[in-house]
């Protein structure tokens, strides 16, 4: 799906949107802390925020979840030991950061609660019984929270780069255009990836792709720093390679087995590359998951549309 960010809509997100937790105003030395649950990990950013910076204090990834242990059942819900397992790791995190002085907390769940058919109930009883609220956000608004987190991380010019972003359970592709941020979701993180190849269908993968709107293709071809890959990264193969072709992950893929999980890793993004004509990608490590976009989401001037 392709979702259009106009500078009008991006205004009434500020106020209206569910991310509406994000962009509460920052006391000048607040210390605060982030959590990016996601479909395999939760991570965290305890930061010392400003206005105009972020000085990190300790970040965390915490596994809820392995390809053989899904935290959904067959009826599409999350279940309760999968509820026991998000609540211990999140309980135990929160608990480190506010070690570190912070009595605050932002947290996002995306995919995983996305799709369950209880994902909401679920987050409010974490809200509940962690007394810190959990808002569920959309595929749009995670393409641009990882947008905003890697532009920040690693001070890149917003106008110039295209952000993949692979998570467990989905992934997205994010660009701005002058006042818009173009932002391309599909359902087909690490997890459902690993399915497709298991049934033989990763061709369900290649005709989403061709949906993607020609303006991000463009801005593929034309952005002078090129793709920019964070989230899942086929390392386990091509560890010593943060800059990595075609031609690396064919020959990974020679050298995988059948059904590894590396080899997934390795099909979605050469699948990925192949349909988008990307020659390469240069792969960034954002320090903890989104918790950097979370932080700067209301207070970036360099990144947010004209006003």
């Amino acid at each position: 799906m392709l979702y259009l960010i106009t500078e009008w809509k991006w205004n009434a997100m500020r106020k209206l949107m569910t991310i509406s937790l994000l962009i509460s105003a920052y006391d000048a030395s607040e210390v605060r802390s982030a959590f990016d649950i996601g479909t395999g990990k939760i991570k965290m950013q305890v930061a010392r925020v400003y206005e105009d910076h972020i000085d990190p204090l300790y970040c965390q990834a915490e596994q809820i979840s392995q390809f053989n242990e899904p935290l959904v059942n067959q009826e599409g819900k999350i279940t309760k030991e999968g509820q026991d397992r998000i609540v211990a790791v999140l309980k135990s995190l929160k608990s480190a950061g506010e070690g570190y002085g912070s009595m605050k907390c932002d947290a996002v769940a995306t995919e995983l609660f996305r799709k369950a058919l209880n994902g909401q109930e679920i987050a409010q009883n974490i809200s509940a019984l962690l007394n810190m609220e959990i808002k569920i956000i959309s595929p749009e608004e995670e393409g641009i929270l990882s947008f905003l987190t890697i532009v920040h991380e690693a001070n890149l010019n917003p106008e110039e780069i295209v952000v993949l972003d692979i998570g467990s359970g989905s992934f997205q592709i994010t660009c701005k255009e002058g006042n818009q941020f173009l932002v391309y979701s599909a359902p087909f993180g690490r997890i459902p990836t690993h399915t497709l190849v298991k049934s033989d269908k990763l061709s369900n993968l290649k005709t989403a792709l061709s949906s993607i709107d020609p303006r991000i293709l463009r801005k593929i071809r034309d952005c002078k720093n090129g793709v920019i890959g964070i989230g899942a990264h086929p390392k386990h193969i091509l560890q010593s390679q943060t800059v990595y072709d075609e031609n690396a992950l064919k020959a990974a893929l020679l050298a995988s087995a059948e059904v590894d999980i590396n080899r997934t890793d390795l099909l979605l993004v050469k699948t990925i590359m192949e349909s988008l004509s990307i020659t390469q990608i240069n792969y960034k490590a954002a320090r903890a998951g989104n918790t950097s976009g979370i932080f700067v989401f209301s207070n970036s001037t360099s990144v947010a549309p004209a006003r």
